[in-house]
């Protein structure tokens, strides 16, 4: 192999180690924007945004039926207890593979 194939396929090698993480929060944090994700859980991995952001949909909806945050036709009650768990799921996030934060 030349300099040029060996430089094309570490180039391609590099490419496949990006991808994507759907980050999910402590339970009881709402923050969305963290310094570091330490404390965080690794939900999946996923080679493109969009397809991290469809699996966070799905989590969030399976997560809204596994405690009966999914029925709007609830009483009042029943949805204000959910407030703090809709929070805690919106504050999931897609990060890049290469974001620094996910080293501190």
């Amino acid at each position: 192999m030349n300099s040029l194939t060996n430089r094309r396929y570490g180039g391609t090698a590099a490419l496949a180690l990006l991808g994507w993480y759907l980050m999910v929060a402590p339970p009881n944090t709402f923050l969305n924007n963290p310094k570091s994700f330490q404390r965080w859980t690794t939900q999946g991995s996923y080679d493109t945004a969009r397809e991290c952001e469809s699996a966070a949909a799905r989590w969030q909806q399976d997560m809204r039926r596994s405690v009966g945050c999914d029925r709007m036709s609830e009483p009042v009650s029943q949805r204000k207890a959910c407030v703090p768990f809709e929070l805690w799921l919106e504050a999931y996030q897609c990060v890049e593979t290469t974001d620094p934060r996910l080293l501190k």
